[in-house]
């Protein structure tokens, strides 16, 4: 599954599938797309962690989640233990790096 959403600020990626989404990322800018388009600069997203884009540079990478280590009936209760509800989530700063005057 691949996700890429905006909020109308930043760009939001996700991929949890090997060598379906690539990295193309020069100074201020990033590109991403299913399949390489030159021979040169492309390398395969990272597979099981967020990325946040602003302005095409990368502002937050989350932890890797290794899909080896949970089965997927696992990920729902990984999940609900971890986080009960969206107050929790805020609570633990995990998104801060994206507030630019928090």
């Amino acid at each position: 599954m691949n996700l890429l959403f905006t909020e109308g600020k930043s760009l939001f990626v996700y991929c949890n599938r090997r060598k379906t989404l690539y990295l193309h990322e020069k100074p201020g800018r990033s590109i991403i797309m299913t399949n390489p388009v030159t021979n040169h600069g492309w390398k395969p997203l990272e597979t099981n962690r967020l990325f946040i884009y602003e302005n095409g540079i990368r502002i937050y990478e989350g932890r890797r989640l290794d899909s080896d280590i949970l089965i997927e009936s696992e990920w729902e209760d990984y999940f609900r233990n971890r986080y009960e509800n969206y107050a929790a989530i805020k609570e633990t700063g995990v998104f801060q790096k994206c507030k630019k005057n928090a």
